[in-house]
């Protein structure tokens, strides 16, 4: 405690005033020291940290939201640029700042946000102070560290990519350099020496330190760069969530989901207390699908109808996926250094289960995209209108699918590794790969939606194609629906890059090799 109060006057954060020299009408925001112990795996001891947060809710009046939104990055781009070093090779670094809102720009000088410090922080029982710098908690403050970072970046040769706010690119002479920015979090990849030059550059400017980059953002990294592999997972927060809802010794389960949930089983009148316990535990469940588990996408899309009204029995396969994961702690996504034309290229699959809920009739559609052997990016979604027919709902998801292909394509160009010729897309059904070719509309497909047509013209500028894939080997097939044991384990393991997939070859619909000299 006495480093953070310590680093709050050092870093002119406040200056001490008392409550009668406060301007007419203003009222002090409340503040808290909040403590937390971060564990690090590479460290003898856990490393306690606190922080003076401010109530941000108590500001009046509140700021527009124009000036506290700041960008978070996408789950998919990080984990595409982890798959990006791992096919070249490179290490991956972290560095944390320190204190990082108190290392933004001093607040506007007619600024009337104070705080009453807590009683640890202040030295008179009447003391009162004005807020210099944006605090932790002050619903601006976001905001204004990242510009000041950004802005850093920017300076420094850094290049943002259209695609995303908080993603960089640099080119130097000792080669190039990804990064992407979690608040106070900086994770890069590139050589050994521009890294070095890189963190020298840090340290000139701001305070903070490098740490191993055997974790972000709560996700575990294993590198095993000889052997050109690595795995991402949530293991440890896996075990923190079975301990939580006392689930750590429960006996392990094969399938996350056995059948559809149903509205019948919501209760008649809403139980605050399972509805809380709930809401915990599919908040946690949902952060493990976002992530690492694309396994557990369906399941999550099912649980999160009844977030306002659980019943038992939504409990009870809520706390079934736990079961699950008992028996998959370790589970998580590995991708591998491949050679040839094999080494950057995008595929994916897309399915639908046609009229999979059985309270709407509405279809589950799913969609998975591979780089490197394992999937970077994911969707599992209940479609927003009724479907007439599979083929419609498959032609549904696949232009949904179409559109996260665009982005994707999109960023690996910006890092530089433009796709050669359309991004694969196993479809299994034939009427849908029909209807994708097909220029015009015919009787049966004439009242879809326009905007979902516009598959058909991803299809013709050749930036995606569908290709032919049996039911039984489509790897996006446990992203709309429960399934039995076998297909689970054989999709999943294609999901997370342990195996290729079956059906069809991957080699088939490779791009060609680049010709001699490019």
């Amino acid at each position: 405690m006495e480093r953070e109060l310590s680093g709050l006057h050092d870093k002119g954060a406040y200056r001490r005033t008392t409550w009668a020299e406060l301007p007419p009408g203003v009222k002090p925001m409340r503040a808290n020291i909040l403590f937390d112990e971060r564990s690090n795996p590479s460290a003898e001891k856990p490393r306690e940290k606190c922080r003076l947060v401010i109530d941000g809710s108590t500001q009046d009046p509140m700021p527009p939201p124009s000036r506290t939104y700041a960008s978070t990055p996408a789950a998919s781009a990080v984990r595409t640029l982890l798959a990006i070093a791992t096919q070249l090779n490179e290490p991956t670094r972290k560095w944390d700042f320190s204190q990082a809102f108190l290392q933004s720009d001093d607040l506007p000088d007619d600024s009337t946000l104070y705080t009453v410090p807590p009683a640890a922080a202040r030295l008179t029982k009447n003391e009162v102070w004005k807020l210099l710098k944006p605090v932790y908690g002050l619903p601006e403050a976001t905001q204004r560290w990242q510009a000041a970072c950004t802005a850093w970046l920017l300076a420094t040769g850094w290049r943002r990519v259209v695609s995303e706010d908080v993603y960089f690119i640099k080119n130097t002479g000792k080669g190039t350099m990804r990064a992407v920015v979690h608040i106070d979090d900086l994770l890069w990849s590139g050589s050994t020496a521009a890294g070095d030059d890189f963190v020298g550059e840090l340290h000139a400017r701001w305070q903070g330190a490098e740490e191993c980059a055997d974790t972000y953002i709560g996700i575990q990294i294993e590198r095993d760069l000889p052997n050109g592999v690595t795995k991402i997972h949530q293991s440890d927060f896996i075990e923190k969530v079975l301990a939580r809802f006392g689930m750590q010794d429960s006996n392990p389960v094969y399938t996350p989901l056995q059948t559809s949930l149903l509205k019948a089983n919501s209760p008649l009148v809403t139980d605050p207390v399972l509805r809380l316990e709930y809401q915990e535990l599919v908040g946690c469940l949902q952060h493990l699908g976002h992530w690492t588990r694309p396994d557990l996408s369906h399941t999550n899309a099912q649980l999160a109808r009844f977030l306002n009204n659980p019943g038992e029995e939504h409990m009870r396969v809520a706390k079934r996926t736990l079961r699950y994961l008992a028996g998959s702690r370790r589970g998580g996504i590995t991708y591998t250094r491949q050679a040839g034309v094999m080494g950057m290229w995008l595929w994916g699959s897309v399915d639908s289960d046609w009229a999979g809920d059985a309270d709407s009739r509405r279809s589950y559609g799913g969609y998975a995209f591979h780089l490197h052997g394992g999937v970077m990016s994911w969707r599992s979604k209940q479609h927003a209108f009724v479907s007439l027919s599979t083929a419609e709902a498959e032609f549904v998801s696949a232009s949904s699918a179409a559109k996260e292909a665009v982005w994707l394509r999109r960023l690996l160009e910006e890092w530089g590794f433009p796709q050669r010729g359309p991004t694969p897309l196993y479809e299994d059904n034939r009427a849908c790969i029909l209807m994708s070719e097909s220029p015009g509309t015919r009787e049966r497909s004439k009242h879809i939606d326009l905007r979902v047509h516009d598959l058909k013209d991803k299809v013709a500028a050749g930036v995606v194609r569908l290709v032919a894939c049996p039911s039984a080997d489509m790897p996006a097939d446990m992203l709309t629906k429960p399934l039995g044991h076998v297909l689970h384990r054989k999709h999943y393991e294609v999901l997370s890059g342990r195996v290729p997939p079956t059906a069809p070859s991957l080699e088939a619909f490779a791009p060609p090799p680049l010709a001699a000299g490019t």
